[in-house]
């Protein structure tokens, strides 16, 4: 179901959807005032966490506020906000961006969300406002774009939970610094990039499986839309009114325009009756058929084994002038001293054998020393094992958004191919280096030493083969 009807399943005592305006669904309605209008330069109209709908775009100089909450002491219940944020590593400390309080003095009362992204891709919530409260809340696959973070709040048990996303909430003993009074405000604002699609408050305590309604229904794959570009709506209806009219035209000049059409119903009739002139003759071919089959078998018969003696001759010659021509080849490896034979005489792609040189599992890396000049001709990565949580896209699930493991191949202490890899398989072939000729004559082309370097990502195992020459 849309994220909307998910929410108002739970009963909010406030809902504030962010889509087209900053009104309270629920009642009462606490109507949030917004420094701008719905105009997309001015933050309003963005792409929301679902086809077709929008968002709201904040920014640091920027506030969202509520009137006055018309609360001073805090009773069990949920708050949550489906929020997207960056997660490039950009922003190292944690910042403020949701509030309960005074919003022109946010540190003295109430509480307050923060959030970070310290490393890439990362990122990361938590509490402020309260003692005693630790445990920051990541979010389980920060490139998603959207989150739900949500919090709950236990009076009887003077404690407090945080969480991000589906996962089960998990409490903190607290205790609020000074508790808000009837005059503060709810607060929305923040000096790093967000964009916030939806925010509710419930009485009460949401159940882990009830907050799972609401992220089950957020769409795990990238939108083709950016979050900070406008939705571009239809142009209006199609009038296909003169293409059928064109239609009529050209039916009504067939007369005109193909007469043959309908000069055919006189003319099969003809066809027809030609057609014992024509059959006899063809019929006659059936017969001659074996007798030119039998011809051409003679013909075979007869001259082929007058040739076999002069083609032996030819291809004993043409051996023995590759034999017996000899060419020495400069290279970066030394001077090589064959004949045409022998350099023509190598082995084909077809016999290349698999050398297995194992598999590794993050956290740890496979480094492998390879020698260049006659063996290694290509490399096949096999991923033998991944987490259930990697999103894969693309025609059949093939390609997968987060990387699988990294692949570096190293010639002399210089990296000649750094990628990461988004496949199940993966296939080098052939290595860098090595020209691509139908044949390999096992010339030392670069005396070089091949250093493969193989570093899965979380949860990832791969199977590494070499491609070499018997």
């Amino acid at each position: 179901m849309p994220l909307h009807d998910a929410i108002m399943a739970l009963s909010p005592i406030h809902y504030w959807p962010f889509a087209t305006a900053a009104g309270d669904l629920s009642a009462p309605d606490i109507v949030g005032t917004l420094p701008f209008s719905s105009l997309v330069n001015d933050g309003g109209g963005i792409s929301g966490p679902e086809m077709g709908t929008t968002s709201q775009r904040l920014f640091s100089d920027q506030i969202w506020t509520t009137p006055a909450l018309n609360a001073n002491a805090f009773v069990a219940s949920t708050w949550l906000a489906l929020v997207s944020q960056p997660a490039t590593g950009a922003q190292s400390s944690y910042v403020d961006f949701l509030g309960w309080g005074d919003p022109n003095n946010r540190t003295a009362r109430g509480w307050r969300i923060e959030m970070r992204s310290s490393t890439t891709p990362s990122a990361s919530y938590q509490m402020a406002g309260f003692y005693n409260v630790t445990g920051v809340r990541g979010a389980v696959w920060p490139e998603l774009g959207w989150h739900l973070v949500w919090w709950q709040y236990n009076a009887g048990a003077t404690s407090f939970g945080l969480q991000t996303d589906g996962q089960v909430m998990s409490f903190t003993s607290a205790q609020l610094t000074v508790n808000p009074i009837n005059s503060d405000q709810l607060w929305l604002q923040s000096s790093a990039p967000i964009a916030i699609a939806h925010m509710a408050a419930f009485n009460y305590q949401l159940s882990t499986t009830q907050i799972q309604t609401i992220t089950s229904q957020i769409v795990h794959w990238p939108l083709q839309v950016p979050v900070n570009m406008p939705i571009t709506a239809g142009s209006g209806t199609v009038d296909l009114t003169p293409v059928l009219d064109g239609n009529a035209q050209i039916l009504n000049n067939q007369s005109t325009y193909m007469p043959q059409i309908g000069d055919i119903d006189t003319k099969v009739p003809t066809i027809l009756n030609n057609q014992g002139v024509f059959m006899p003759q063809i019929t006659d071919i059936q017969p001659r058929v074996p007798i030119i089959q039998q011809d051409t078998h003679n013909i075979v018969n007869n001259l082929f084994p007058q040739l076999e003696v002069p083609l032996n001759d030819l291809t004993q010659g043409v051996q023995n002038i590759l034999n017996g021509i000899t060419a020495t080849l400069d290279g970066v490896g030394g001077a090589i001293t064959q004949t045409i034979g022998q350099i023509f005489s190598g082995k084909t792609l077809d016999t290349l054998t698999e050398a297995d040189l194992g598999t590794v599992c993050f956290p740890d890396t496979l480094s492998s020393v390879q020698p260049m000049g006659g063996s290694p001709f290509g490399l096949a990565l096999t991923v033998t094992a991944h987490p259930d949580w990697y999103i894969f896209t693309g025609p059949g699930e093939y390609y997968s958004q987060q990387v699988l493991f990294i692949l570096d191949i190293a010639r002399g202490g210089t990296s000649v191919l750094h990628q990461g890899v988004h496949t199940l398989t993966h296939l080098i072939y052939p290595m860098p280096g090595i020209p691509n000729f139908p044949i390999y004559g096992g010339l030392p082309i670069d005396p070089g030493d091949y250093v493969i370097t193989v570093t899965p990502n979380a949860e990832v195992c791969v199977s590494v083969k070499v491609l070499t020459f018997p």
